[in-house]
């Protein structure tokens, strides 16, 4: 997700911000902590105004670009997903 946010500190008045996020609903918050620990604690868990959606985001750069590699990915699949996925058949 790329978002734009009012600053004084630039010319333009705005600034950019990348922010990587994945959004569950309530009752999968288990499996984004799970991404989460997996990542050593790197981003932050954060619920909608109203509770119904969950989501883990990163916002610092670095944490981004690890977070988002192809082998961290492959990873989570192996260690979080198919887990889950084997639990619920």
């Amino acid at each position: 997700m790329i978002n734009t946010f009012k600053t004084k500190n630039t010319l333009v008045g705005f600034t950019v911000k990348l922010i990587y996020q994945i959004t569950v609903h309530h009752s999968d918050e288990s499996l984004l902590r799970a991404i989460k620990a997996f990542f050593q604690g790197v981003g932050n868990i954060e619920f909608t105004a109203d509770k119904q959606y969950v989501s883990y985001r990163v916002y610092k750069l670095s944490d981004i670009i690890k977070v988002s590699t192809e082998a961290s990915i492959s990873k989570i699949v192996s260690s979080v997903a198919v887990p889950k996925i084997l639990f619920f058949f």
